[in-house]
């Protein structure tokens, strides 16, 4: 993929330094106005994170533990054996040929950008080294990523540890697996391998999985989890690991005692850190927060010629997020009217099975702040079509005014993140608990549990007592008529 040598005279109204889901989509909305336009990629691959080592790899990774999980349960062992021990070369060659088959740099250059593979470091104003060679730009944007975080744990190194960057290059699940980590990437890859037939002990320093999201929905997240063989662990304060034969022992501090466990591999994820070493912000007085590049609310740096996007923030490190921040900062690259990049409802999903999908503020946010709300929730196993496919574990959770008004969603449940676009729209469009409670949703379909979460708030409206009255007495006059 390796481009040609970049012209030392060359002049960009854009130079983009990441590849990613940010990079690229910072680059296609930039040469989609004509604006002309480098992407410079360290690696000698477009995708980022997400696309080699994240998001797509992980989903198909799931997708065939899933398999391999039903067929057990139909006492199709075999069969589920020959999955599994072929799911790791499987989930790479589909993320091969679902790169492939996006062609990422063709689609840009088709926009009439221009893609290398190089080094870049910053060196001025508007100025880029790449190979050597000086370009220079009016504007650049920095979406440089972020890298799995390893903790500063005693032997963690040497003791031969897995990120997601090396999970996927295994050649089989190992026979034992340690994951340390109660997030995201923790959560799926624990029942993932689980579901693979490795045994897996899942441990964090947290008293619950997944913090960040719904309490009660997290808690019954961890039920499944549980009920499928995957031992966890709160509480945990790791503090040495050591390497033991073809093993790898961990010791930690739990609720006042020392413990140990041991396993064939150990995975860490703990979270992420923005990359921002050797691009040269040193250079241009760029300072570094602790999570990452501080930008403005228009996703500038100090320096005006400068934007910043995607996980390199250090804060929603989702793509969804780098592709949205990617729209804003372009915008106010090359318009005079400014955008400001608005996080109060950046939702999420956790694609475990069920999957926990998270819009807006918690139960628990709102009582902090002391806001009024109310809960309304629709079970699946209220729902026809989640039990005639028998997929009726979780809950729809909205939570709203007593005037109907969303402040914010929840969802435990199958396709739970599909089934939240639905909420999403609503929300963008300003939608009342009203109006998703009158949205005729197609029977049997799953979205129908969102409307019947609605029903309850209508159903709380109407039931007091001057409403009541008002009900009993138009429909006397409708009788007497």
């Amino acid at each position: 993929w390796r481009t040609s040598p970049v012209n030392i005279n060359s002049r960009y109204d854009l130079i983009v330094i990441g590849g990613g889901a940010g990079g690229i989509s910072a680059t296609a909305a930039a040469a989609g106005l004509g604006a002309k336009t480098l992407l410079v990629e360290s690696a000698g691959r477009l995708g980022g994170e997400c696309s080699w080592t994240g998001c797509i790899p992980s989903k198909a990774l799931l997708h065939t533990a899933t398999t391999a999980h039903q067929l057990r349960s139909l006492g199709a062992a075999a069969e589920a054996d020959r999955i599994s021990r072929a799911a790791l070369a499987d989930t790479r060659e589909l993320t091969s040929r679902i790169a492939r088959d996006s062609d990422g740099q063709g689609f840009l250059q088709s926009l009439g950008a221009e893609v290398v593979y190089a080094r870049p470091e910053l060196t001025g104003a508007g100025r880029v080294e790449i190979d050597g060679v000086t370009v220079r730009a009016r504007r650049v944007i920095l979406a440089t990523g972020s890298s799995p975080r390893v903790p500063a744990i005693s032997g963690l190194a040497s003791a031969g540890c897995l990120t997601n960057r090396e999970l996927f290059d295994l050649e089989a699940p190992p026979k034992s697996l340690m994951v340390l980590g109660g997030g995201p990437v923790g959560v799926e890859m624990a029942q993932a391998f689980r579901r693979l037939g490795t045994a897996v002990t899942l441990l964090t320093d947290l008293e619950s999985i997944l913090p960040k999201d719904d309490i009660e929905l997290s808690a019954l997240l961890a039920d499944q989890l549980t009920s499928e063989g995957v031992e966890l662990e709160y509480g945990v304060r790791a503090d040495r690991a050591e390497r033991n034969g073809h093993s790898i022992r961990l010791l930690f501090s739990q609720g006042g005692q020392r413990r140990e466990l041991e396993a064939e591999r150990l995975l860490v994820a703990v979270g992420r850190q923005a990359n921002v070493d050797a691009i040269g912000l040193e250079n241009v007085g760029v300072a570094v927060d602790p999570g990452g590049i501080a930008v403005t609310p228009a996703l500038r740096t100090r320096q005006p010629w400068l934007f910043a996007v995607g996980d390199v923030l250090g804060h929603d490190q989702f793509s969804h997020a780098a592709e949205y921040e990617a729209r804003v900062a372009v915008q106010n690259a090359f318009f005079p009217l400014r955008t400001r990049a608005d996080y109060r409802w950046m939702p999420w999903c956790t694609f475990s099975d069920p999957e926990l999908a998270h819009l807006g503020p918690t139960e628990a946010e709102l009582q902090k702040k002391g806001v009024r709300y109310r809960a309304y929730r629709w079970r699946f196993s209220q729902d026809d079509r989640a039990r005639t496919d028998l997929r009726a574990s979780g809950l729809v959770k909205l939570l709203g005014t007593p005037r109907g008004r969303l402040l914010g969603a929840h969802i435990l449940g199958h396709r739970a993140g599909d089934l939240m676009n639905q909420v999403i729209l609503g929300q963008k469009k300003g939608a009342s608990l009203f109006d998703l409670a009158l949205t005729v949703n197609i029977y049997p379909t799953l979205g129908l549990a969102i409307q019947r979460a609605a029903d309850h708030w209508v159903g709380d409206y109407t039931a007091t007592p001057w409403r009541s009255w008002l009900i009993r007495l138009f429909t006397r006059r409708a009788g007497e008529a």
